[in-house]
């Protein structure tokens, strides 16, 4: 409901940009349009009184700390699906911004933050493990995945990478739900993007060599990005 509500509002500004006066619209309407939760919930009315006070707190919260710093930017996307050429991969970015000449990719969060791969972790481990990217076997896979921790961020570099090739381009992440002593945004950016390529062709050769498979299909299965390339789906 919460990528609906900014989906909604932001993709009226698509191709456009937003200024500071702008972007404090959208906070306005977004939290106006908190109004039509009721029809979208089957919740006692005390509930949804208190969801509806709890996100107009949070994205009011957001926005104002967003509004601390703020450049303005052009939007160029939202809610898009990018695929790439070369991987049988493709994402959906909410939202894609071109500011001060670069490329922002941003992903809205509502759950826990997620983990992010460093650009140095990932060169530390192809030096101390040269042989493990040619490995499918339990042990390897677990070792790549604490290194990588999250291949959400950096698919996304790749994929914005192959549609804005002359751009720099980094991934904001943004966190709706952040308590107060928290950082709202995590910023992600990976400059030699072919070593994250290096541990994608891992995984993607596991899905197809390895004889073991951690998660068991489940109804979460239907909402995984990367099914349509995963044997086991």
């Amino acid at each position: 409901f919460v990528h609906k509500l900014f989906e909604n509002e932001f993709k009226n500004y698509k191709n456009k940009v937003i200024k500071r006066e702008t972007f404090l619209k959208i906070k306005k309407k977004i939290i106006s349009n908190l109004q039509n939760l009721d029809a979208k919930l089957n919740l006692p009315d005390f509930y949804k009184k208190a969801l509806k006070t709890l996100l107009e707190f949070r994205i009011d919260r957001y926005f104002n700390l967003l509004l601390k710093n703020f450049k303005e930017f052009n939007l160029v996307e939202v809610e898009v699906e990018l695929k790439s050429k070369r991987f049988p991969l493709k994402g959906r970015i909410d939202r894609i911004d071109l500011v001060e000449d670069k490329i922002r990719i941003v992903d809205y969060k509502t759950g826990k933050k997620i983990g992010t791969p460093s650009e140095k972790g990932l060169k530390k481990f192809l030096e101390e493990n040269p042989n493990y990217l040619e490995k499918f076997d339990d042990e390897s896979l677990i070792k790549v995945s604490k290194t990588l921790k999250s291949a959400q961020m950096p698919v996304y570099i790749l994929l914005a990478k192959e549609k804005f090739p002359q751009r720099d381009i980094y991934c904001e992440i943004n966190y709706l739900s952040a308590g107060i002593n928290d950082e709202i945004i995590d910023k992600f950016e990976i400059k030699d993007i072919s070593i994250f390529e290096r541990f994608l062709i891992y995984i993607i050769q596991h899905m197809k060599n390895s004889e073991f498979i951690y998660p068991i299909r489940d109804y979460h299965c239907e909402y995984c990005d990367y099914r349509f390339i995963c044997r086991y789906y």
